[in-house]
Parts: structure tokens; C-alpha cells; sequence
């Protein structure tokens, strides 16, 4: 009997490579894989978090230099309105993703 035909494109061959093969899991190592994706898993996550209050940070900084400059500067309202959608678009993602409102960046609400 011949193994089976695997379909793979460039693109979903990286997806493949994370994944153990099948004859792994079946020697009884799906505990450990699973702690190893969970470890990974874990890393993603913090590491979106991260880029979340970045773009939060980026936005904040942004509005609040135009609004210190409108004065001086003809663009500062243009920069204004662009740090604060920046702001509003990474807003909505980090509450879409986490489900909670966290307008402060780097800082996480925890509920008792």
C-alpha cells in the first residue's frame, strides 16, 4: 500500500512544518505537544499585545504632538486626525481580539 498523496502549496507548507506528523502524536506525545503549542501559543500572544499598545502608543503620540503644534504647523490637524484614527483602528482591534476596553496602552484592566 502506497502512502497517501499530501497536497501542499509554498503557502501552506510552513503551516504543515508546525504541526508533528501523525505517527508522532500516535506514540502517545500529544501531551507534550500540546504544552509545546500552548508555550508558542502564549509567545504569539504576548507578542500581540505588544504591537497592540505600540500602535496605541504611536496614535496617542501622534495626536498630542499635533495638538501641542496646530499653531506652528498648517498640517497638524491632518497629523491630529491620522494619530487619532490610528488610535481608534488599533482601539477596536485590541477590543475585538480581547474582548475588553483597554484605552490605556501597556496597561491591562484586571476584574476582580
Amino acid at each position: 500500500m502506497s502512502k497517501p498523496i499530501k497536497l501542499t502549496t509554498r503557502e501552506t507548507k510552513h503551516l504543515l512544518d508546525e504541526y508533528p506528523e501523525i505517527e508522532f502524536l500516535e506514540a502517545g506525545h500529544v501531551g507534550e505537544w500540546l504544552l509545546t503549542r500552548k508555550d508558542q501559543l502564549l509567545i504569539l500572544a504576548k507578542e500581540e499585545r505588544i504591537g497592540s499598545s505600540l500602535s496605541k502608543t504611536v496614535g496617542i503620540a501622534t495626536a498630542t504632538v499635533s495638538i501641542i503644534f496646530h499653531a506652528t504647523s498648517p498640517l497638524a490637524p491632518i497629523g491630529l486626525l491620522l494619530g487619532a484614527a490610528g488610535y481608534a483602528i488599533a482601539q477596536i482591534q485590541d477590543s475585538s481580539s480581547t474582548h475588553t476596553l483597554n484605552p490605556i496602552p501597556f496597561y491591562t484592566w484586571r476584574h476582580s
